[in-house]
């Protein structure tokens, strides 16, 4: 019970961390409820994936948060306790924004953003995230799931809900 305290309380921590910076006062909102507004109108499958972080063992750990956009899923991690996160995007004008929006916090230098796709990267993660859609994860899908350490953990979001079964069946075939 008090792991369970220590844990939540961190997990506010983290939260209020992120946000302070945008003017969002966390003791008022919880990521659930969070204004559309935030991190430059933070979508619900961001706000799912930051949901799902938090329930990870993140602590100690490295990620990995491809797709990253505006780095809000690194930040997290990393306020979260990771020992380390790799950001990528192919994006330019997304990386350029998690870079701003990196420096914005202390622990935004545990992140290393990187300007290439997830495919690009070699090791492995004990967490992975990826808040994308289906037509551009369906594509790097063995990438992504090949970065995934040996029990380690991948989250999903970005998948609407008229793709789910698609994109579950394509996961399960391997095609």
């Amino acid at each position: 019970a008090r792991k369970e305290a220590e844990r939540k309380a961190a997990t506010k921590k983290a939260r209020e961390d992120i946000m302070r910076p945008f003017g969002i006062d966390l003791t008022f909102y919880d990521l659930a409820n969070m204004p559309e507004a935030t991190f430059a109108e933070l979508h619900e499958s961001t706000r799912l994936a930051l949901l799902a972080l938090e329930e990870e063992p993140v602590e100690g750990a490295w990620a990995l948060d491809a797709g990253t956009g505006s780095g809000v899923l690194a930040l997290a991690a990393a306020a979260l306790g990771a020992a380390g996160v790799v950001a990528c995007d192919t994006d330019s004008e997304a990386v350029f924004v998690a870079r701003e929006n990196l420096r914005l916090h202390p622990f935004g230098e545990r992140v290393w953003l990187v300007a290439a796709g997830a495919q690009a990267l070699g090791g492995s993660f004990a967490i992975v995230v990826a808040n994308l859609l289906p037509e551009e994860f369906l594509p790097i899908r063995g990438s992504l799931l090949s970065r995934v350490a040996p029990r380690g953990h991948f989250i999903l979001s970005g998948i609407p809900a008229e793709r789910e079964e698609e994109v579950v069946s394509r996961l399960r075939s391997k095609r």
